[in-house]
């Protein structure tokens, strides 16, 4: 009995949710999700350093942003709220992760470049009562025009077409990685397992690694034993051992 089943009958709600994870059981029976899931653990390294990059990219837009000079004080619209703005590095990180998603990634082009009438620019004499709203001087809550356009372009081409694949190509790569090594006559465990039974009938001490032909039959029978691909049942399977076994008479040096 599994501590899932274990359980199951007590009446709280968060062990009932633990059932949910029975659907995890599938994997044993599907080798390919096997082969998903330790794809994807093995992965993690490499996910981890596409997404610092992701981080960094993310980060010179967001130290540019919360300039002064730059966004930080620009007006409120209909994306950059008391919420979501550039008055800090931190907003600005999170603005922009939310921006390289897709959402409102072109109305906080707008936003960014409103320009008189629609805000205060610098040297205007309302400039008295901004800057009481935000406790500090300020030098207008304008925007940085077309410069808008080319900030934040670049920065969702540099996230949707760069990282982003970057990202897939990764799991990509891994994902062929595991499904060749499956399908290959000999994978890295297929070889690991075959130098361990080697080693059960090598008696050379590993200098010259080679074992007399009387020792054949049981390597094969052994490899069979530890579900090696290799290996067979010599007994209902004779004429195929006659064929290893002529095999390595013809050509003992390669046995």
């Amino acid at each position: 009995m599994s501590v899932i089943d274990m359980f199951s009958d007590v009446d709280l709600p968060i062990f009932k949710l633990l059932r949910v994870l029975r659907v995890f059981r599938l994997v044993k029976k599907f080798k390919t999700l096997q082969v998903m899931i330790s794809t994807l653990i093995g992965a993690v390294p490499a996910i981890l350093s596409a997404l610092l990059f992701l981080m960094m990219w993310i980060f010179i837009f967001s130290a540019i942003a919360a300039d002064r000079i730059f966004l930080k004080e620009v007006k409120y619209g209909k994306v950059i709220t008391s919420r979501w703005n550039f008055e800090s590095i931190t907003n600005a990180m999170l603005l922009l992760f939310r921006t390289s998603t897709g959402d409102g990634w072109f109305d906080v082009i707008y936003d960014a470049a409103v320009a008189p009438p629609f805000c205060t620019p610098n040297g205007d004499p309302d400039l008295a009562w901004l800057s009481e709203a935000h406790g500090h001087e300020v030098d207008g809550d304008c925007g940085i025009g077309e410069v808008s356009f080319v900030f934040f372009v670049v920065f969702f081409l540099g996230c949707g077409y760069i990282f982003l694949p970057l990202f897939v190509a990764t799991l990509i790569d891994y994902f062929s990685e595991a499904q060749v090594e499956d399908l290959s006559l000999f994978n890295a465990d297929d070889c690991e397992k075959y130098a361990e039974v080697w080693g059960e009938f090598d008696r050379s001490g590993g200098n010259c690694p080679t074992i007399s032909i009387e020792n054949l039959r049981p390597l094969i029978e052994r490899l069979k034993a530890k579900d090696h691909r290799v290996g067979f049942s010599v007994s209902s399977d004779w004429n195929r051992y006659k064929t290893v076994w002529c095999r390595v008479m013809t050509n003992p040096a390669f046995f």
